[in-house]
C-alpha cells in the first residue's frame, strides 16, 4: 500500500502544474488514502494558527508573499528542529543536509522565494503536503522521485521526466515562477484557468469558493481542490501553512532576532552558537576570527558530538581542532561558508587527510 501511495502521490504532484483537462483526467486516479496510511503527520492534519480558515481568503496577500524575514540560516534552523515528533523526539528533516545542483534545500528555498516574492513558507508546505518531503528524516532511497521531481515539472507523465528539471532547486523554481504568473494575472483578472477574485467558481470536489484575494485565486489555479476534510488541497495546504508560520525559527525571524551561528559561523560568544547540531557550542578561534564548534582532540571524535561533523586539525602536535561541518565538494555552504578539504584526521586519531568541510570565507 504505501508504494501504491506514494506513486498515487507523485501522480498528484505532476497534475498540479499541468492542465486543467489533466487535471480532471488525473483526478479519479491520484485517490487519497486515509491520513494514517499517508505520508502525512498527524500535525498537519490539525487546525493551526489563530486566524479562522476561510476558503475565499486561505491566507492573505501579505504573509504569502513575504520573503524578507526568511534566509537560508533560519530555514536550516527549521529543518534541523520541525514541527513534527517521533514520541518525545523532535525530528529532524533529511532536507537539512540535501543538497541539488550545488545548493541547499535551505538556499534554495529562501532564493527562490525571495526572487518570485512568494513566502518560503508557502513553498515549505506545499513540498509536505504532496509527498510529506519536510517530515522525512531520510531521503528515500527507493523513490528518489519523489524529491527531485516533487511537482511534476518537466515531467509528461509519472516518471516520464527531463533530466533538465531534475533537482528540488529547480523544481521549486518551477511551482514559484507559476505562481507568481498566476497571482499578476488574478491581480488583473482571471488566472490561466478563470478562478477571479470575486467570481465564485466550484472546486474539483464539488465546492463553490469565491476568491477574496490573488493568493486564494493563483492556489485554485495550481491545485483546485477545496480538500475540506483537511487531508489534502487548499485546506490542507493552510493547515500546513500556519503550522509552519507559528514555528520558532520563523517566529524569531519576523521579531527580527537574529539566528544564531551555526557551526563554522562567526560569533562574538558561545551565547551566539546554535544547540541544534552541538548541544554544548563553543565560540572558538579559527584564524583571524571567532567561529561557532567544538574542541576535538585525538580522543575526541565529531561524530560522537553530532552526525556529519569533521575535525578540523590546528595543532597537528596533540591532534587538537575544531568540529566543523562535513559537505560534499560539489555543493556550496551558504553564503558566509565555502566547502574545502581542510586536514582532519579519523576517529583513531592517527591518520590525517583532507576531508571537504564548511570553512569560513576569509573577509
Amino acid at each position: 500500500m504505501r508504494g501504491l501511495f506514494r506513486f498515487f502521490f507523485a501522480s498528484r504532484a505532476f497534475a498540479v502544474l499541468a492542465t486543467a483537462a489533466a487535471l480532471t483526467a488525473s483526478a479519479a486516479a491520484c485517490t487519497i488514502t486515509t491520513p494514517d496510511e499517508s505520508l502525512l503527520q498527524k500535525e498537519d492534519l490539525a487546525v493551526a494558527g489563530d486566524i479562522p480558515y476561510d476558503p475565499g481568503v486561505l491566507i492573505d496577500d501579505e504573509r504569502f508573499q513575504e520573503t524578507a524575514p526568511y534566509r537560508e540560516r533560519t530555514l536550516q534552523q527549521f529543518f534541523e528542529k520541525l514541527p513534527y515528533r517521533d514520541g518525545v523526539r523532535i525530528k529532524r528533516s533529511f532536507l537539512a543536509s540535501y543538497f541539488s545542483n550545488g545548493r541547499s534545500a535551505a538556499l534554495s528555498i529562501a532564493e527562490i522565494g525571495a526572487k518570485y516574492n512568494i513566502s518560503p513558507l508557502v513553498l515549505l508546505a506545499r513540498i509536505q503536503m504532496y509527498n510529506g518531503l519536510v517530515s522525512q528524516e531520510n531521503y528515500p532511497v527507493d523513490a528518489p522521485w519523489l524529491v527531485e521531481f516533487v511537482f511534476g515539472c518537466g515531467c509528461t507523465a509519472p516518471g516520464v521526466c527531463a533530466a533538465t528539471s531534475q533537482g528540488l532547486d529547480r523544481q521549486i523554481e518551477c511551482l514559484a515562477s507559476n505562481l507568481r504568473k498566476e497571482i499578476d494575472k488574478a491581480d488583473k483578472g482571471p488566472t490561466s484557468s478563470g478562478w477571479a477574485i470575486g467570481q465564485p467558481r466550484t472546486t474539483f470536489d464539488g465546492l463553490s469558493v469565491t476568491p477574496q484575494n490573488k493568493t486564494a485565486a493563483a492556489t485554485y489555479t495550481i491545485d483546485p481542490f477545496a480538500g475540506v476534510s483537511g487531508d489534502r488541497g487548499a485546506k490542507l495546504f493552510t493547515n500546513i501553512f500556519e503550522l509552519y508560520y507559528t514555528q520558532e525559527a520563523f517566529r524569531a525571524a519576523r521579531n527580527g532576532t537574529l539566528p544564531k551561528a551555526y557551526p563554522g559561523e562567526t560569533c562574538r560568544a558561545s551565547t551566539d552558537c546554535d544547540t541544534t547540531r552541538i548541544e554544548k557550542p563553543l565560540c572558538m578561534n579559527l584564524g583571524d576570527s571567532k567561529v561557532c564548534g567544538a574542541s576535538c582532540d585525538a580522543k575526541t571524535s565529531c561524530e560522537s558530538i553530532a552526525p556529519g561533523l569533521q575535525c578540523v586539525v590546528l595543532s597537528p602536535a596533540d591532534k587538537s581542532g575544531i568540529c566543523l561541518e562535513g559537505c560534499d565538494p560539489t555543493s556550496d555552504c551558504g553564503r558566509t561558508r565555502a566547502c574545502q578539504a581542510e586536514y582532519t584526521f579519523v576517529a583513531d586519531g592517527k591518520t590525517e587527510k583532507r576531508m571537504p568541510v564548511c570553512y569560513p570565507i576569509s573577509g
